[in-house]
């Protein structure tokens, strides 16, 4: 019963957004490859951070000013 709690901990904090050294040191694990065997990704957490890198990568949108090269 104790590993099942530690899997489904492991997993939801996961999906809340923890970072793998905290979800590792919370856990007790030596490496993060442990961590990582315990909590499981799923499509919803994999959503959230694609919407996180794009919201980051946003181009606001401005005024495009052509530029010429002078008189012809």
């Amino acid at each position: 019963m104790c590993h099942d709690l530690r899997h489904t901990a492991a997993t939801r904090l996961a999906q809340a957004g923890t970072t793998l050294p905290d979800l590792q040191a919370l856990g007790g694990w030596k490496s993060p490859i442990m961590a990582l065997r315990y909590a499981h990704d799923d499509k919803r957490t994999k959503r959230k951070a694609m919407a996180a890198l794009e919201a980051m990568t946003q181009v606001s949108s401005g005024k495009v000013v052509e530029i010429s090269e002078g008189k012809k």
